[in-house]
């Protein structure tokens, strides 16, 4: 017996009004496949890629008159390179046509400026503050021109624990375009962290900073550069 098509819930970290996550709070979700026999073998997806390991709770499965219902949880932290990703859950069946069906949860990060990004200093924590972060141009900043792929890269180096990342244009957080952050350690134990922006530049982009803001534990550090788009 085919199982319904597989759904999922949303248990934690979404805005009910417009299906927008928080940066950096935790994404809990639950995928349903309900009253199919023999029960459906549940897998995730995240944008394409399979997800594995401490992201997943155990497949838990319940029958009952020869119908089984198979839910399974997933827990991740939304970082800003999963804005615009699918998460997908795939519910496989050898009753259904394709032998397997779909259900896709699109990742949208709430909008949020600049002043909203602040953390809170926790004085017990042991630490070494990283020294202010700084950003290697790759591109010739001198003839910067609308249409242009600008691509710079911040680094933080010394922190205990590392230091996190945002960017912004002016007040506004950007999302797209980021590497996944790269982190080195030394014989010390501080971490260097490392991350590039690849950024399409308009006309609207004369004049504006852009920003790399390193968050730590000991505080928030920054450093802008201001745009001349021909």
């Amino acid at each position: 017996v085919a199982p319904e098509p597989p759904v999922i819930e949303i248990s934690s970290n979404v805005d009910g009004s417009n299906g927008e996550f928080d940066y950096g709070k935790p994404l809990i979700a639950r995928c349903i496949s309900r009253q199919g026999w023999p029960g459906a073998r549940l897998s995730w997806y995240l944008d394409g890629a399979k997800v594995a390991g401490d992201q997943l709770g155990a497949a838990f499965s319940e029958t009952k008159d020869r119908r089984t219902t198979v839910q399974q949880f997933f827990r991740k932290p939304v970082a800003v390179e999963d804005n615009r990703k699918q998460l997908v859950c795939r519910a496989e069946h050898p009753k259904y046509p394709q032998g397997y069906v779909e259900v896709a949860l699109p990742i949208k990060l709430r909008k949020s400026s600049n002043s909203d990004n602040e953390i809170k200093v926790d004085s017990k924590v042991s630490k070494a503050q990283p020294s202010a972060p700084r950003l290697i141009i790759s591109s010739d900043i001198s003839s910067l021109k609308a249409g242009s792929t600008l691509v710079v890269e911040c680094i933080s180096e010394g922190g205990q624990p590392a230091a996190s990342f945002l960017w912004f244009m002016d007040d506004q957080l950007i999302y797209e375009g980021l590497s996944t952050p790269f982190l080195t350690k030394d014989s010390r134990g501080s971490i260097t962290v490392q991350q590039v922006l690849q950024r399409t530049l308009t006309a609207a982009d004369n004049g504006k900073a852009l920003i790399c803001k390193a968050r730590h534990p000991s505080g928030v550090q920054e450093t802008r550069l201001r745009l001349a788009v021909n």
